[in-house]
């Protein structure tokens, strides 16, 4: 019996301590972007378990199509994977075209959002604003 307790505190202090580290690489990426053009600013959060990103200011505010480009979601339903958002998608906000997509830090101020199209990759550099 006491092996018993002694065994679900220690399951318990190794789950918490699990869920913290994931909690810290969350940080990662919740917050506000500015994308390597500077046009656009990003606003990255979690809801239900998924990451999206919303436009929160275009220095462009309307999109070729004519349609306003503040309030769109950009980011698409990723996951945390390890270090990485990845398994969901990027909208171009301008065609409305969905492409496969992973968003990667590479320090606390910096992510690169890699698009893949078939063969051909795209990497972008965006920076945290404060």
């Amino acid at each position: 019996m006491r092996h018993l307790k002694t065994l679900t505190i220690i399951v318990l202090l190794a789950f918490t301590s699990i869920l913290k580290a994931q909690t810290k690489e969350e940080k990662n990426f919740i917050g506000k972007w500015l994308t390597e053009d500077k046009t656009l600013t990003i606003e990255i959060y979690k809801d239900n378990g998924m990451f999206y990103g919303k436009v929160i200011k275009d220095t462009n505010p309307k999109t070729k199509k004519g349609l306003p480009s503040v309030g769109q979601i950009m980011v698409i339903e990723m996951k945390l994977k390890g270090k990485n958002l990845e398994g969901g998608t990027i909208k171009d906000i301008d065609t409305g075209k969905e492409y496969d997509a992973k968003l990667v830090p590479i320090d606390n101020n910096k992510i690169r959002l890699k698009i893949s199209v078939m063969l051909i990759s795209y990497n972008e550099i965006w920076t945290r604003q404060v």
